[in-house]
C-alpha cells in the first residue's frame, strides 16, 4: 500500500483512478481504510476500476467511488499506434 500511496502523491490531479487487476496483494480491509484516510487528508478523489468482486467491496467499504468494470464499447479509450510505433489514447471529442 506505500507504493500505492507514494505514486498517488506523484501525482498533481486531485481526482485519480485506480485501477486493481485481479492479482493484486490489496485484499485486506485494513490497508484500503489507510489508503482512504490518506486520500481524504490529502484532499483526493479515488475511484477505483477492477473486476475483482473482493476488490470491488472492499473499496465501496471505504467509500470509494467505482468505475464499472465494462465500459460499453462507444465509452472505452481506443489506443491507436502513432508514426514513432508509440501508443497513444484516443478518446471521444467533447
Amino acid at each position: 500500500m506505500t507504493d500505492v500511496r507514494e505514486r498517488l502523491a506523484g501525482i498533481s490531479s486531485k481526482s485519480v483512478i485506480l485501477v486493481v487487476p485481479s492479482q493484486t496483494q490489496l485484499r485486506h480491509a485494513v490497508a484500503w481504510k489507510v489508503l482512504a484516510r490518506w486520500a481524504q487528508e490529502q484532499g483526493r478523489e479515488v475511484s477505483v476500476a477492477s473486476s475483482d468482486k473482493q476488490i470491488r467491496a472492499l473499496a465501496r467499504s471505504v467509500r470509494f467511488v467505482l468505475i464499472p468494470a465494462e465500459l460499453p464499447s462507444e465509452q472505452r479509450p481506443r489506443t491507436v499506434q502513432n508514426g514513432e510505433g508509440q501508443r497513444k489514447r484516443r478518446g471521444k471529442a467533447s
